[in-house]
């Protein structure tokens, strides 16, 4: 199955701008905090296995890694000559734009994480033992996802659902309404599916990276540009791993949305645009 190019919006001879999305979300939630970029970049998404074949992915493979993930961003990149990029990726793409980066920085220009999954030191070693003896990991975060509701009568429908539980209740109503809208799509029985399938999820909750910890230092190899962004109150990128990262990775920038979580660039589109553009206007050229 080929690999996907999503067209956020900016005209295609433009520099490109790539967003690398959370697990379970699509690309064009992200478009509120991209928006004003669109007049100096081509902003598209080369996105995870979980999003292509619209509404039919590839299936999922146990040998499949979030290593996996950044080899096939990678190989968008060529496919689709893209080059000099600045890449932006949150959460789950957040880690795999990094170890992209990582393997072949001469495709990238500047790299911008918002709120990877680095979780500390001591929970990666409890993980990996846990996978070296086969268990899956965060298994409640694991069933949360297979339990997920999948089908709806119609976008509205989709919406009321959403509307005022605990992930979503500090969105406003329009992105709400761009999650249901963008997030769903036409299945069988003229209802609405989640374009990225619970189980898809699930998956890439069950296989968290590990390893982090050997590849952020290999951050400092690059002569990339790199901005960390965390949410003032996440809990998964929190205020104690942020001080390790950057101890480890002196050269880059760290800044925080203050008194929001992981989903900061949906809760707080503005004040994560204002620091991306603050940042491009001082390190790009």
């Amino acid at each position: 199955m080929p690999q996907p190019l999503i067209h956020l919006g900016g005209d295609a001879n433009l520099p490109a701008m790539t967003l690398a999305p959370a697990n379970g979300f699509v690309p064009e939630l992200y478009v509120p905090i991209l928006e004003t970029f669109m007049n100096h970049y081509h902003v598209i998404s080369t996105p995870p296995r979980a999003l292509w074949g619209d509404g039919a992915p590839p299936e999922i493979t146990s040998d499949y890694t979030w290593r996996n993930i950044a080899e096939d961003m990678l190989t968008a990149y060529q496919q689709f000559g893209l080059h000099d990029v600045v890449a932006i990726g949150h959460s789950i793409g957040a880690v795999t734009t990094l170890l992209a980066a990582i393997q072949q920085p001469d495709l990238f220009k500047a790299i911008i994480l918002l709120d990877p999954v680095v979780i500390p030191k001591v929970a990666c070693d409890w993980m990996r033992e846990q996978r070296q003896k086969g268990e899956i990991l965060n298994p409640k975060m694991v069933a949360g996802a297979l339990r997920r509701r999948n089908k709806f009568q119609s976008i509205d429908v989709a919406f009321e659902h959403f509307h005022g539980k605990s992930i979503f209740a500090d969105w406003s109503d329009e992105m709400l309404r761009l999650y249901v809208t963008h997030g769903t799509i036409p299945c069988e029985d003229n209802l609405r599916c989640l374009k990225w399938s619970p189980q898809w999820e699930a998956f890439y909750f069950g296989t968290y990276f590990a390893d982090i910890w050997d590849y952020l230092p290999k951050l400092n190899d690059l002569t990339l540009p790199i901005l960390f962004v965390s949410g003032g109150t996440s809990d998964t990128f929190v205020a104690s791993t942020v001080q390790d990262v950057a101890e480890l990775i002196p050269q880059a920038t760290y800044e925080s949305v203050a008194g929001y979580g992981h989903l900061f660039p949906q809760s707080a589109p503005d004040a994560t645009h204002a620091i991306i553009n603050d940042w491009l206007t001082t390190h790009i050229s």
